[in-house]
């Protein structure tokens, strides 16, 4: 910018003499909570909201979540957040963050909880299967589960879409 003559050159340097490292967030997790919680407040202001709260859950995820777009990131996200939240939701929780920050879709529908556990059994499986190349000794040895049982598991979960077709 000097070299353009946008910028004074005398100012320049004596702006330059000392120079100010401000770590990205990522490198200050400790500070995210600190920073939600006012976020927060601002955003629940701004749009003439009670004020809102983020739960531990939440909180969890956004101090593990890389952010690439530092504090602006993390604006979008609390803003994002206070506005999808319905009627009178006072907590932030991991379903009104967006995907990349928790790993799964949004998704309000509720379930049983044993159609939960089966579904998320089924890919573990399926996921240690394709991971040991199709050797299933290899796969239960990765889940911590004896072979005789992997087999019971895949043959139960053969009779359920049998079942459900």
């Amino acid at each position: 910018m000097v070299a353009e003559h946008r910028f004074r050159a005398d100012l320049y340097y004596r702006l330059n003499v000392v120079t100010i490292r401000i770590p990205s967030l990522r490198e200050r997790r400790e500070d995210i909570p600190l920073l939600t919680n006012h976020l927060t407040r601002v955003k629940s202001a701004k749009l003439s909201l009670p004020e809102r709260t983020v739960s531990d859950r939440t909180m969890e995820y956004l101090k593990s979540y890389h952010w690439e777009g530092n504090i602006r990131q993390l604006e979008n996200v609390v803003e994002r957040a206070i506005n999808i939240m319905e009627g009178e939701e006072e907590i932030i929780l991991p379903r009104h963050l967006p995907k990349e920050i928790t790993g799964f879709e949004r998704d309000f529908r509720v379930e049983l909880l044993s159609d939960t556990v089966a579904r998320a059994e089924r890919e573990a499986i399926m996921s240690a299967i394709e991971y040991c190349k199709g050797n299933k000794l290899k796969a239960a040895k990765l889940l911590g589960i004896s072979r005789n049982a992997l087999y019971d598991r895949l043959n139960r979960q053969k009779d359920d879409t049998k079942i459900r077709k």
